[in-house]
């Protein structure tokens, strides 16, 4: 159990270093790092569906 906690507060230490460089982007990259999260998904869909299916 220690080590899922570990786990946790790695990637919560993880996620809000990355949330503060984020704060530091403007509105451009912030929309081309939507694009391509958009063309991931698209590109991904098939895979994507059978894991929530599975899930």
């Amino acid at each position: 159990m220690a080590d899922v906690v570990q786990q946790i507060d790695q990637l919560v230490a993880k996620a809000q270093k990355a949330a503060e460089i984020m704060r530091g982007f403007t509105q451009e990259q912030v929309d081309k790092i939507c694009a391509a999260m958009d063309a991931a998904s698209v590109a991904n869909e098939v895979k994507l569906a059978e894991m929530a299916v599975e899930e």
